[in-house]
């Protein structure tokens, strides 16, 4: 499904970033003329699809191991929003993400375990930084307590 965003423009040589991630832009639009030129890319810094969990499954506690290759910098993260709710959503681009309460996998360098005792809506990984090739893995697993 597509997603979109608007980014308020900045005085050159300022920088803005996005707030969602994008595999393929397909468009740029903008609302006046471009005092200069203007440079679209990536910088290092990028987030996982987002892991979906049963919010319907109780007190499921959450098992969280992530995997490292090459010298990464990354953050497990969770929100409580929720973009498909029927009844509150919350677009994409507003969603709040707040680190993951256990220090070990906030600002971490090296795989690492975790957990949750209860489900948010969404997780994901933030990547901080890295050096080419490096890039970090995670698995969710949520028992059920039924």
């Amino acid at each position: 499904m597509p997603i979109s965003e608007t980014l308020a423009g900045v005085d050159n040589p300022s920088t803005t970033y996005t707030v969602l991630d994008y595999a393929t832009i397909t468009s740029i639009t903008t609302s006046g003329a471009l005092a200069s030129t203007a440079t679209v890319g990536t910088n290092g810094v990028a987030s996982s699809p987002w892991a979906t969990f049963d919010m319907y499954a109780g007190m499921a506690p959450t098992a969280i191991q992530t995997g490292v290759s090459g010298t990464v910098n990354y953050t497990v993260q969770q929100t409580l929003n929720d973009p498909n709710s029927t009844s509150n959503p919350v677009a994409r681009s507003s969603v709040v993400w707040i680190d993951h309460p256990d220090s070990a996998i906030v600002g971490a360098t090296a795989a690492k375990q975790a957990n949750y005792a209860y489900p948010p809506a969404y997780a994901r990984v933030l990547l901080n930084s890295n050096t080419n090739p490096g890039y970090v893995t995670a698995t969710f697993i949520q028992s059920f307590m039924g």
